[in-house]
């Protein structure tokens, strides 16, 4: 072999060798390209259907010392029930309410207080009975009383 034929010979290896490299590059571009935006969607789909807080109602205690937030957590799937979450300072509670898979509104929540540290709730549902919860805040006089107190009432 000539020195000449080597040259060439070098000349396909670097030539073979950078076309393997570049097919790569453009492989994993085209792939981020297409994962990044579905994995994207579906994760933005899984927060709105299970951990978005859709805002229901925001309830002042007659004093406006007690405040209760309503939400929807998600949305309700293939007709199953809606997550609402009842929220009082950084304290939570989850409740099923069954409405045949429909949105649901302010119109499925009522609160009633009887003072500034009792309260009850109702929520409705096209496919359930009224599904009550009656609170007990904290107050000055009672340190000694949970922030509140769910109990279930039929």
């Amino acid at each position: 072999m000539n020195l000449h034929e080597e040259d060439i010979e070098r000349e396909i290896k670097n030539i073979k060798r950078n076309s393997k490299i570049g097919c790569l590059i453009w492989t994993v571009i085209l792939a981020i390209l297409i994962v990044l935006p579905i994995v994207w969607l579906a994760g933005n789909f899984i927060y709105d259907v299970e951990y978005r807080e859709y805002p229901l109602i925001v309830s002042h205690s007659p004093n406006n010392s007690n405040t209760i937030e309503i939400v929807e957590v998600g949305g309700p799937w293939f007709f199953g029930p809606s997550t609402v979450r009842i929220k009082y300072e950084s304290i939570h509670i989850n409740r099923y309410l069954y409405n045949d898979g429909a949105s649901i509104s302010n119109e499925n929540v009522m609160v009633d207080w009887k003072s500034d540290y009792e309260a009850t709730l109702a929520l409705y549902g096209d496919e359930q009975k009224p599904d009550t919860v009656e609170f007990t805040f904290r107050d000055n006089n009672n340190k000694d009383k949970p922030f509140f107190r769910v109990s279930d009432t039929d």
